[in-house]
């Protein structure tokens, strides 16, 4: 029988989702998923990279991953009544107990789960990882909310199939998830990284803002009346750095043309 807009309805873990295809059915398209069917749902595999739904979904079932792999085999599983060890939520427990904030994550074990879904973080590693770090964030908050309490959590991905050379580093691996090898023939001091730059106007004193809104409320100076201060410093006030030392594109002031001078804040910085 031929249904013009058939609705697909799957469980993930903790999630349910409902899909509506338009047009006529497909094998590919109605499919009933089950986890251990190792595939993606159909709607993960015809969003494009660049789009927004794939991120999201991408994100949601990673967070499923992390909630309910188990490395015990099906079998196992299915003649023991007790229930499985969840390896990840045993590590965020252990996390709360010694104080860390990255999670470990065998990329082998995001392959058994889904292969697909281990591709797309391996090719997509850089638009993937801030919200895997939110998915650890936000199981963090459900398991242990005192702690999780103003902290960032991070991911570590290890045991990838492939060990590149530093001769392979080239530039098709950038933004994407590797592993390499080498001999260390030097070292320097460990030097804190900069994440999130708050930087000060030279000209006019103003704070950064790179996304150019009133996010910072500003006053001016008795000393200086077109001097602005920065009284709500705010989140979106830190400029993201990006493979280098970024800094803002212009200043926020109307009025100032500095696009070039800039004072970075240590102690509001991240």
């Amino acid at each position: 029988m031929t249904v013009s807009k058939p609705e697909v309805s799957f469980e993930f873990g903790a999630f349910k989702h409902h899909l509506t295809v338009t047009g006529k059915p497909t094998p590919q398209a109605v499919v009933l998923y089950s986890p251990g069917r190792n595939r993606l749902p159909p709607f993960l595999r015809m969003a494009t990279r660049d789009d927004a739904s794939f991120v999201a979904t991408a994100r949601d079932y990673f967070e499923s991953f992390l909630l309910s792999f188990s490395a015990e085999p099906e079998a196992t599983l299915a003649s023991n009544m007790d229930e499985p060890p969840l390896p990840y939520i045993e590590q965020c427990n252990m996390m709360r107990e010694t104080e860390r904030t990255t999670l470990f994550v065998d990329f082998q074990h995001l392959t058994s789960y889904d292969s697909e879904l281990a591709d797309a973080v391996k090719e997509q590693f850089h638009l993937l990882e801030p919200h895997m770090r939110l998915s650890v964030g936000k199981i963090m908050a459900q398991l242990h909310e005192a702690f999780a309490q103003d902290k960032d959590f991070h991911v570590a991905v290890f045991n990838l199939p492939h060990l590149c050379c530093i001769r392979e580093l080239r530039t098709d691996k950038i933004a994407t998830l590797v592993s390499f090898t080498g001999t260390v023939t030097r070292t320097t001091d460990v030097r804190p990284e900069l994440l999130r730059g708050v930087f000060m106007c030279k000209l006019c004193q103003a704070i950064s803002d790179p996304c150019a809104r009133a996010s910072c409320i500003a006053s001016p100076t008795s000393a200086h009346s077109n001097r602005l201060t920065c009284f709500a410093l705010r989140s979106d006030c830190r400029v993201a750095q990006q493979f280098k030392y970024t800094q803002p594109v212009k200043c926020r002031n109307p009025a100032c043309v500095n696009r070039s001078e800039w004072t970075l804040r240590h102690e509001t910085s991240k």
